[in-house]
């Protein structure tokens, strides 16, 4: 028989002697190459990964490393790393895709062995999307060199590109397509030959089996191997893998009763008595791929929805450099460069519009919103936006690793990996669930060896076989994934995933108001000169300085006044909630609230003022110098999705506001809010949501502001918008890049939606489980059906989350009696 290659298994050429030592054995290889990887492999000590492995590993290059890297040298030029490479202060980073992996076996030998180059500071890889991000010093190491160093182990590398992506994940499917397929059509004459069996076969009167049927069983033995050591070779690895780190993984149990299955069938096939199982075995294989093809399909579908926010930005740019317009790469965009965008094309960065005209441009990618935009000169553009006008010139307001996309999709990555209790508590419950089974197993080859040994292996092989913790493993992960991909899909950013639960049952909705019902940004409708012995437009300059240095959306109405030489305020204290002081030309000014503006006046700031607007006064010491009242739009489809919430019973909507409380209850009244408090402090608004949850409430808040961070932090579970302030995004488990406000509600359903399927799919599983073991154990289960109903309820947890998660995006919210009954 031929020698395989130990590395990549193609044939030893006759008359070669490449060998070597790896993991305590002297094993061949087809070239020097291969000998080398091995060799390489085995000096940094990490030849566990020939043990981990699920495949063979690609042919190494017959290149020299360095032959490599020069190769490779290309990737050194500074001009093209400005596509690719981040600047991270003394290091830089690098995202690469990696190529030709088979197994997490080889993402993890990548990894390790980058890791232990000289010069690289870190190194993260997603299992799942196959990207690697490189942290090194350009100083001791070159991108040439790290490349080389992956390709020398038999792998190639490039810089990630969204778009090349695609091209990677259709390999992956198309892999796992053909093991399915391969499976699916050897299963047929080893099915075709066990339905002749059960009509037609048997011993005969001499107690022999027909010939047709012993040349079917070798027939059919020879089929299931094939079967086993391609398309099943992933179990039987995974399930050596674990036992090897003395752990118990799912495949442990699959591998156990596929080997004993075969076993047993091979003794019956060599003896010609006794029942074979190779219509159990291949059934199995089958079916288990199915339900896996199933659920990468999911987890690729996830992963697709978050790229594709990348895969819209250009890589190119037009600057304006040395007086020409120049074509640059994005990456090398910086803060306050002037960039060209032509009709149709779309906004590279986050940018601020300039010129003198009004253009409209899409920002549907991001946003949500179908209709286009329109911005004004100084309005802020935003990357990913495409312009539908005219030709317009833009100035850079962040760069592209900053921007509003690339920060949207590192939130959504780092979010999608935290899990809910409900999915960590499976992970552990799938974990005891396999040694319990096994032990299970165990006592029922023991009772079956002692009362009826003909019936011992097959009532052991249907135990194995029938239990499935792929279904208590696969519950919460697949549904995760897509719901993070829906959510992506709806532009809604999960930065906490472990947040869902709390999202899907909160009963006390809390919203702020300016900025968060309302648009956040306000206009001034009356101003009222209350000093005659101060200019009103000095006044008007001065609130215009001191609501600079305020994030509040208020602040924004305040426009600068042309002819007005004033110094820059200094001595400033952000009160949030209040308002802000400061000193300007050596007088102390307040603007704000009128309680904070002026805490000793005994007259009302209110008189004369509509219940819906909401009042600033600008004072000097304890004099009011003008009144102004500002008036907001409400968000687009608050009034109709707070009237969809208020449809549920159990859940009541709350307004906690630092404007005033006439303002406050006119709009409370005017959208049924069950309360709503004004002129509140950020510390009164957190006692609040404190008191709620001492009573047992489970309170979502919605905010937008500085003041709103501590409540958000506080609340089960928090939202926020992506034009917040950046304390309050980071204080939020959720942010919402849409401005209409039924993505709130959408965000509620998808959260109810995931939970629902979850609990839906760990149920089955455990009902499963609790009904199909006892009766294999009994033996009522024969093998082929044990085969059946495992793969079936593998495929039924995958597939229902897959289902509700593409055939169900318009169902309605349930009510409480309707969510007890559906998980009933």
């Amino acid at each position: 028989m031929t020698e395989r290659c130990f590395h990549c298994d193609l044939p030893v050429p006759g008359g070669e002697h490449h060998r070597a030592t790896v993991l305590d054995a002297e094993r061949a290889f087809c070239c020097p190459g291969c000998k080398a990887v091995a060799c390489s492999v085995v000096a940094a000590g990490l030849e566990d990964y020939y043990a981990y492995r699920d495949s063979p590993a690609n042919r190494a290059p017959g290149d020299t490393a360095e032959a490599l890297i020069e190769r490779l040298r290309v990737f050194d030029n500074q001009e093209l790393q400005r596509d690719f490479l981040v600047d991270r202060g003394d290091l830089v980073e690098v995202a690469l895709i990696l190529e030709e992996i088979r197994c997490a076996a080889c993402l993890w030998l990548n990894e390790q062995q980058l890791r232990r180059l000289d010069g690289v500071a870190d190194v993260e890889i997603d299992y799942n999307s196959q990207q690697a991000r490189v942290r090194y010093d350009p100083e001791r190491i070159q991108l040439s060199a790290i490349l080389a160093t992956i390709e020398a182990i038999g792998y190639h590398a490039h810089p990630f590109d969204p778009s090349r992506r695609n091209a990677l994940l259709a390999e992956q499917r198309h892999r796992n397509i053909e093991r399915l397929l391969f499976a699916l059509l050897l299963s047929m004459p080893i099915m075709t030959f066990s339905i002749a069996s059960y009509w037609m076969g048997g011993p005969g009167d001499d107690g022999e089996l027909p010939l047709w049927e012993v040349i079917g069983r070798f027939s059919a033995l020879i089929v299931t191997t094939i079967i086993l050591l391609y398309s099943g070779r992933d179990f039987l690895a995974g399930a050596w893998r674990d036992l090897r780190n003395a752990r118990l993984g799912m495949d442990v149990p699959i591998a156990l009763g596929l080997s004993v299955a075969w076993i047993g069938s091979l003794i019956a096939t060599l003896q010609r008595s006794g029942e074979v199982y190779f219509d159990s075995i291949a059934m199995f294989v089958t079916f288990v791929l199915l339900a896996r093809v199933i659920e990468i399909r999911g987890r690729l579908r996830a992963a697709d929805a978050m790229d594709r926010l990348l895969r819209i930005i250009p890589r190119r740019a037009r600057r304006w450099q040395d007086g020409v317009w120049i074509e640059v790469p994005v990456i090398e965009l910086e803060p306050g460069d002037r960039l060209q965008v032509r009709p149709g094309e779309v906004v590279p960065a986050d940018a601020t519009l300039l010129g003198e005209k009004t253009i409209e441009f899409d920002e549907s990618i991001l946003t949500g919103e179908s209709r286009p935009v329109r911005r004004q000169p100084g309005d802020p553009v935003i990357a990913g936006a495409t312009n539908l006008d005219q030709p317009v010139e833009l100035e850079v307001a962040r760069s592209e690793d900053q921007s509003m996309m690339a920060t949207i999709h590192g939130l959504i990555r780092r979010g999608s990996a935290a899990r809910p209790k409900v999915a960590r508590l499976a992970d552990r419950v799938a974990s005891h669930f396999i040694a319990v089974v096994l032990l299970i197993a165990t006592l029922t080859a023991a009772w079956w060896l002692v009362h009826d040994p003909s019936s011992a292996l097959a009532n052991t092989v249907s135990v194995l076989i029938v239990t499935c913790p792929c279904a208590l493993a696969l519950a919460a992960p697949v549904t995760l994934a897509l719901a993070a991909g829906e959510m992506a899909n709806r532009h809604i950013i999960p930065q906490r995933m472990e947040s869902i639960e709390a999202l899907a049952t909160a009963d006390y909705l809390v919203f702020d108001k300016t900025g968060t019902l309302t648009e956040g940004r306000p206009n001034i409708v009356a101003r009222e000169h209350l000093d005659p012995t101060i200019d009103s437009s000095r006044a008007d300059a001065i609130a215009h300085l001191l609501e600079t240095a305020s994030e509040h959306p208020l602040a924004r109405a305040f426009t600068p006044v042309p002819g007005q030489d004033l110094s820059e305020p200094t001595d400033i204290e952000n009160h949030p909630g209040l308002g802000i002081e400061a000193r300007i030309d050596g007088e102390r000014w307040r603007i704000g609230s009128p309680r904070f503006a002026l805490p000793h006046a005994d007259a009302d700031a209110d008189d004369g003022v509509r219940a819906d607007n909401t009042i600033v006064i600008l004072a000097q010491g304890n004099r009011a110098v003008m009144r102004y009242q500002l008036a907001d739009q409400l968000r687009p489809k608050v009034a109709e999705t707070l009237a969809r919430l208020r449809e549920r019973t159990d859940i009541t909507l709350h307004m906690l506001s630092g404007d005033r409380q006439e303002t406050v209850s006119a709009l409370g009244d005017r959208l049924g809010f069950n309360s709503a408090e004004g002129q509140l402090t950020p510390t009164e608004k957190l006692e609040r949501v404190q008191q709620w949850q001492a009573e047992g409430k489970r309170v979502l808040m919605v905010g937008d502001g500085i003041n709103d961070a501590p409540t958000l932090n506080q609340a089960d579970v928090s939202l926020s918008f992506s034009e917040a302030t950046d304390l309050a995004r980071q204080s939020a488990d959720l942010i919402l890049t849409r401005g209409d406000f039924h993505a709130i509600a959408e965000t509620r359903q998808i959260a109810w939606r995931t939970r629902r399927t979850i609990r839906q799919n760990l149920a089955w599983a455990a009902g499963y489980n609790a009904l199909a073991v006892p009766f294999a154990a009994m033996g009522f289960i024969p093998p082929w059906l044990a085969a059946i109903g495992m793969s079936l309820s593998s495929i039924l947890v995958v597939g229902n989350a897959l289902y509700q998660f593409r055939h169900r995006r318009d169902r309605q919210e349930p009510t409480q009696r309707q969510l007890v009954e559906d998980i009933a």
